[in-house]
């Protein structure tokens, strides 16, 4: 409820006039960046005092992106795309997308590329996008030139370039793919978000106990594997 109570930290770009001092404009911004942060800290005192083994990689080149309290590790690149490679290569869980732009399209077209080579079911890395507003299951609308609905539509392009790559170089029957489709989700129900994450879940505990103990060549390897 307390999170919910300030689900969004305002547009903090253009902060700073050419003196460095915050614009007036922006000062209301600013306060409810400094809202949400409290919200999200608040619940973060209610956990345990030692989170499970976690890793949060902001953007803290734009400088625009607060970092939320809830990881256990803080990792920090100067380039937006080493982070954006970062992220997708030591999420051996699943990935879930949010509603993004253009470095969100760089994270799940590299993600589409992994999974593209996959050799089996168990080297496909859950791929989920979410969105309440339908945001990745509509085309963006227009008045002319004006944005009038925010959306990019991948419900069909993704699954279809994913099928495209498995049956080229895999002899599956129906069955066989379903395996790899299983693990594509477009949906805002954590029902089923759960029971996607929950197939690759075997998999990703393993390759994270090679990577703490450092054995990394014991990870499942094949072209442009998650290490």
């Amino acid at each position: 409820m307390k999170l919910g109570k300030y689900p969004s930290y305002g547009n903090l770009d253009g902060l700073f006039d050419r003196d460095g001092t915050v614009k007036k404009e922006k000062i209301a911004e600013v306060e409810k960046a400094r809202d949400w942060l409290q919200s999200a800290l608040e619940v973060r005192s209610y956990a345990p005092p030692i989170l499970p083994l976690s890793v949060a990689i902001p953007t803290w080149l734009y400088g625009a992106e607060p970092t939320m309290p809830f990881a256990s590790h803080y990792a920090k690149y100067f380039q937006n795309s080493l982070r954006e490679e970062a992220l997708v290569n030591n999420s051996r869980a699943g990935i879930v997308y949010g509603q993004g732009g253009g470095g969100t399209m760089r994270e799940v077209f590299q993600d589409v590329e992994r999974n593209y080579y996959a050799g089996s079911a168990k080297e496909f890395t859950p791929m989920i996008f979410f969105d309440k507003s339908g945001y990745w299951k509509t085309e963006a609308a227009y008045e002319g030139t004006a944005l009038k609905t925010p959306g990019i539509k991948l419900d069909v392009l993704i699954p279809s370039i994913l099928k495209f790559g498995i049956c080229q170089r895999l002899n599956l029957d129906d069955a066989g793919l379903k395996q790899f489709t299983d693990k594509v989700l477009f949906s805002h129900d954590v029902n089923e978000i759960r029971t996607v994450l929950a197939l690759n879940a075997d998999t990703a505990k393993e390759n994270m106990g090679f990577a703490l103990q450092a054995q990394p060549s014991k990870v499942p390897s094949f072209r442009m594997n998650r290490v």
